[in-house]
């Protein structure tokens, strides 16, 4: 039980830390990396890889905010489902969000390794 709720408990910091980012299509600065500069133009090939892992954190950033949510909403059904008989729901819902939040969180590291190698090289 004690390991069950360690390992809730990183996921929930995981996604607060992942729904905290300010999502916008190009970030605020308007610059990405060294040479990308999406306000004056001034960006070139190398600039795609670096925008393509800015866009993948923007989308595992909503859907770690979206599977926090799933939690949260979980949490307060097996809660009440000691009132409205309903608690299986609520245990229901959490393992789908934890499995959805654990499949988010290996899919962003396989696609941050994927754009890693592609800007770095082997």
């Amino acid at each position: 039980m004690p390991v069950r709720i360690i390992f809730i408990s990183l996921l929930i910091l995981t996604a607060i830390g992942a729904g905290a980012q300010e999502p916008a299509l190009i970030p605020p600065s308007g610059t990405l990396g060294a040479g990308c500069n999406f306000i004056t133009g001034e960006f070139d090939f190398e600039c795609i890889p670096i925008y393509i892992g800015y866009l993948v954190q923007v989308v595992f950033a909503a859907s770690g905010g979206f599977a926090l949510i799933e939690i949260l909403k979980s949490g307060y059904q097996i809660a009440m489902g000691g009132l409205t008989g309903d608690k299986e729901r609520g245990k229901q819902r959490l393992t789908w969000a934890l499995i959805g939040l654990a499949f988010c969180i290996l899919a962003f590291v396989i696609v941050d390794y994927v754009v890693t190698t592609l800007i770095v090289g082997p």
